[in-house]
């Protein structure tokens, strides 16, 4: 079986995190392994706070499984701190697998997941190595400094990340205003994949993260991005309901 890593933060109700990830990977047909990078504080509504994994325990965890046995793709999301964002690079950038990362600064109520003003930094650090970055609507503008209102918003964000070593970006559309979901990716050489999708009638927490990690697992099945996208769009809400 394919293996795919993921390296998340726990979320105790299940909704999100590295429990979600597990449950997407495993439903794939995929084997699971995950590092927790921090410990949430929420409920399956909320987000109180976090405690970050020690440096030492989080390398100690991740270069033991690495060391058996290599993943064939690795999902990466919410990274706490500098700390962590240096070892994951140190451990992972070497094994030259699919790197997905899933850019989560805050849970979807607003509650922080990262020590205060350390997003960019992180950012750097994380999506140096990464294959693909997933960020969603606000995220993308976070970073970038483009207000989403913005005139051709998708392509000035992808513009500004490629400076920063970004190799492609799927920005997830759940955010805007439209009826339908429409999720696009982008890649070095200007490449542009869109999936358009009913927008599903409910709000489900985590689907970032369940995109994410459904992206690193059709990856790992030695897909293209472009096939990856495609397979993970067309599968992604039969896998949320």
């Amino acid at each position: 079986m394919n293996l795919v890593l993921t390296i998340a933060g726990f979320d105790p109700s299940g909704k999100a995190g590295i429990l979600r990830d597990v449950s997407i990977i495993s439903a794939l047909g995929a084997s699971a392994q995950a590092v927790p990078t921090a410990l949430t504080i929420q409920d399956s509504s909320q987000g109180y706070g976090f405690d970050a994994i020690t440096p030492e325990l989080f390398e100690r965890m991740l270069s033991i499984l690495i060391a058996q046995r290599k993943p064939d793709a690795v999902k990466i999301g919410m990274v706490p701190n500098i700390a962590l964002a240096e070892c994951i690079a140190h451990y992972i950038a070497p094994l030259r697998i699919p790197i997905v990362y899933d850019t989560v600064f805050s849970t979807t109520d607003g509650c922080t997941l990262v020590e205060k003003n350390m997003e960019f930094e992180i950012f750097r650090i994380v999506s140096a190595i990464s294959t693909v970055i997933t960020p969603n609507i606000p995220e993308a503008s976070l970073l970038s400094g483009i207000a989403h209102k913005t005139d051709d918003f998708e392509q000035k964000v992808f513009a500004i990340f490629s400076k920063f070593g970004v190799n492609a970006m799927l920005l997830k559309g759940g955010h805007s205003q439209k009826n339908d979901v429409c999720d696009s990716l982008f890649t070095k050489g200007k490449e542009i994949c869109i999936y358009t999708r009913p927008r599903l009638n409910h709000e489900i927490r985590g689907t970032g993260c369940a995109l994410s990690s459904a992206l690193a697992t059709f990856l790992a099945m030695e897909k293209s991005l472009p096939q990856a996208f495609y397979d993970t769009e067309k599968t992604i809400d039969k896998l949320l309901r």
